[in-house]
């Protein structure tokens, strides 16, 4: 890739102790020796848990008129104790009403929320606000016993389900297994082109 091969000219010009201490990892980097060797499993599902969305920490726990960018996800990630049971409730929007200041205008509503290219895929095969939402759970490990241990696997508590606006309001919950992050996750990664938007939603935990 384009960073790969920018690391490697860049690499000839950098100090030995630097070249020694400094590794490029790509996407597959919890799998990779050196970094399993460095980080804790607990902490690099700590990272990945709670790393941030586009403008967002994921932190919030209740909101209204939420973008999802096309091929993007929304994530919301709480703490919760084995045994606790977390609680949401959702609904999924019309791109036409997620902008309240446009909506006397509903195609400049629907351009600006998706651009022109999800306005039209609109108008010639109808509407799209679907998502594929999902519970899961990065097992918290405790304090860090030393080195290695790699990445935990995330574990499936409600797996993948696809909802839209036509499905209303959407109440669930799970009880959780272990201690961790648990994260509410609504995927748009299978749109390359149209957003999406939930309108609003409310998480709970105890």
């Amino acid at each position: 890739c384009f960073t790969s091969t920018l690391y490697d000219v860049v690499r000839q010009i950098l100090p030995a102790r630097m070249q020694s201490r400094t590794l490029l990892l790509d996407q597959d980097f919890a799998s990779h020796e050196e970094f399993g060797a460095l980080v804790p499993g607990g902490v690099s599902a700590r990272l990945i848990a709670t790393r941030r969305a586009e403008g967002d920490d994921g932190a919030a726990l209740e909101g209204t008129g939420r973008v999802i960018s096309a091929g993007e996800s929304m994530e919301r990630c709480l703490h919760a104790a084995a045994g606790q049971t977390v609680r949401w409730e959702f609904a999924m929007g019309s791109p036409a009403a997620s902008n309240p200041e446009e909506q006397e205008d509903p195609a400049a509503a629907a351009s600006a929320f998706r651009g022109w290219a999800g306005f039209a895929l609109d108008a010639v095969g109808g509407e799209s606000t679907e998502v594929a939402f999902s519970v899961g759970l990065w097992e918290d490990l405790g304090p860090p016993s030393g080195a290695g241990g790699g990445l935990p696997a995330l574990k499936v508590l409600l797996e993948p389900k696809l909802v839209d606006a036509a499905s209303g309001l959407l109440k669930g919950s799970v009880q959780v297994p272990a201690a961790g992050i648990v994260t509410l996750r609504w995927s748009n990664a299978d749109s390359w082109i149209r957003a999406k938007c939930v309108s609003r939603y409310s998480i709970s935990v105890g």
